[in-house]
C-alpha cells in the first residue's frame, strides 16, 4: 500500500480516474465524502507530500515538485485519461497538472487562485516554516482548519475537518509553506491552454472563504472561459462542506469523458 494514496474504483481504460487533491493542511481523507458520491467510478485521493512522514520529493519546494509526485504515481498504475480536482494548495496542483500533463481530460478547482502571494503574504508563509521548523506547536494550526469553514458547517464536518489534519508534520507544514510562497501566476498560462484544446473546466467557490475570494474565482473562470459557481454560505474547504455537488460535477466529467 503506498500511504501517499488513497484508492477507489476499479481502473479501466474506459473511464477517467479522477485525481483529488487536499487543501493545506488536510489530507487525503478530506475528499472521503466526496469519493463516497462517485459510486463505483475511480478515483485517487493525494496526501501532500511529506505528510505521514513520508519522504519529501526535492530539497526545493515547489507546486512542480508536488505534482511530480503525483504524476509518478499515475505512471506507476499506467492511467491514460485524467480529471484533476483540487482545493486550495491542491488547486495550484491541479492547475500545473492540466497545464502540462495531456491525459487531463477535466478540472475541478475549488476555492483556489491563479495567482502568485502578495509580497506580505508571501513573507508570512516562510516565516511561519521557519517558526515551525524551530520546534513551534503544530496543534494551534492543526485547529485552525476549522476557521476555513463556513458558518454554516455542522459538528459533524467539523470533526471530519479536525481527523483530517492527521499526519501533518513539522517537515510537511513547511515543505507546502514553502511551494505555495514559490508558486508561480499560472493565469496567463491557462489561457493558453484553454485556447490550444477543449478541457472540460468547473470553478466553486464560497461567499464565505476566507482564504480565496469571489474575485480569485472570477480571475480563474475568465482564463478559462467560463462561469463560477458560487456557493452561498460556504467556505473554503467544499470537498468537506458540499461533497454532494463536488461528486456530481466529477460524476458528469467522468462519464462525460468515458
Amino acid at each position: 500500500m503506498n500511504p501517499t494514496i488513497l484508492t477507489h474504483g476499479t481502473f479501466s481504460s474506459n473511464v477517467p480516474v479522477v485525481l483529488l487533491i487536499p487543501a493545506f493542511p488536510l489530507n487525503a481523507h478530506q475528499w472521503d465524502r466526496v469519493v463516497e458520491g462517485l459510486g463505483d467510478l475511480p478515483s485517487i485521493a493525494f496526501n501532500a507530500p511529506g505528510w505521514f512522514g513520508e519522504p519529501l520529493p526535492d530539497p526545493v519546494p515547489s507546486i512542480e515538485g508536488y505534482a511530480e509526485v503525483i504524476r509518478k504515481v499515475v505512471d506507476d498504475y499506467g492511467l491514460t485519461r485524467l480529471i484533476v480536482a483540487g482545493n486550495s494548495l491542491g488547486g495550484y496542483v491541479a492547475q500545473t497538472l492540466a497545464i502540462n500533463d495531456e491525459r487531463v481530460r477535466g478540472m475541478l478547482l475549488v476555492g483556489t487562485n491563479g495567482r502568485t502571494d502578495s509580497e506580505e503574504a508571501r513573507s508570512n508563509r516562510l516565516s511561519k516554516a521557519v517558526s515551525i521548523m524551530a520546534g513551534a506547536d503544530l496543534e494551534p494550526i492543526k485547529e485552525s482548519a476549522l476557521s476555513l469553514l463556513g458558518a454554516s458547517a455542522t459538528d459533524q464536518v467539523k470533526a471530519e475537518v479536525l481527523a483530517a489534519t492527521e499526519g501533518l508534520t513539522a517537515e510537511s507544514f513547511a515543505w507546502c509553506q514553502r511551494a505555495m510562497a514559490n508558486r508561480e501566476n499560472r493565469l496567463s498560462e491557462l489561457e493558453l491552454l484553454k485556447s490550444r484544446r477543449e478541457l472540460p473546466v468547473t470553478i466553486v467557490q464560497g461567499t464565505e472563504d476566507p482564504a480565496s475570494s469571489i474575485a480569485d474565482a472570477e480571475d480563474l473562470a475568465r482564463a478559462l472561459s467560463v462561469t463560477p459557481q458560487i456557493l452561498e454560505g460556504k467556505g473554503h474547504l467544499l470537498p468537506n462542506e458540499a461533497p454532494a455537488l463536488l461528486a456530481k460535477i466529477l460524476r458528469k466529467m467522468q462519464l462525460g469523458a468515458s
